[in-house]
């Protein structure tokens, strides 16, 4: 029959399952690793010397009193420490933003650029297909003029504009009228 005793203790048919905090203790514990504060050093020396019987006044005026130590920093020096690294972070922050402002504003113009050459290479494309056009036109015009009795089965099926997708159907005079 399983019971649950508190939160994270948990006892099953007897067995008492670990929880996080004892796994956590027995790895501290196994790597040796120890707290270096002032505070907790100093309390367990008291703990130590309470065990023993051993009290003397300086480790019970050290833990009455752990502000006057020795190794504690003032108050109002770690406060400023701390005020000049937000500063400097500030700093920081200030001097990244601009940089990223300055990258941003390159990137749009280097956009802007590679636009503009798409843009100039698609109107080169096209004018060079236009005077392809046109010269063909031209040819196709010189040489039915040679021709006196025109075949309309050759001429329908010579037409460059064909190449391009534009058929006698699209071409209607009355679709393109001057009025």
């Amino acid at each position: 029959m399983a019971t649950m005793t508190t939160r994270r203790n948990i006892n099953i048919d007897g067995l008492q399952v670990q929880t996080d905090l004892h796994q956590l203790k027995e790895l501290s514990n196994k790597l040796n690793l120890a707290t270096r504060r002032p505070s907790v050093v100093q309390w367990k020396q008291f703990l130590s010397t309470a065990v023993s019987g051993q009290h003397d006044d300086a480790t019970i005026k050290a833990i009455e009193n752990p502000t006057k130590n020795e190794n504690t920093e003032d108050v109002s020096a770690r406060y400023r420490r701390v005020g000049q690294m937000f500063e400097k972070l500030r700093r920081d922050l200030v001097i990244m933003r601009i940089e990223d402002n300055k990258l941003a504003r390159k990137l749009l113009d280097v956009r802007s650029e590679m636009n503009l050459v798409r843009a100039q290479k698609s109107c080169a494309e096209h004018a060079d297909m236009l005077d392809d056009v046109t010269i063909e036109l031209e040819e196709e015009e010189e040489l039915t003029g040679l021709i006196k009795g025109k075949p309309t089965s050759l001429l329908s099926a010579f037409s460059p504009l064909r190449n391009i997708g534009v058929s006698r159907m699209n071409l209607n005079r009355r679709r393109f009228s001057i009025r």
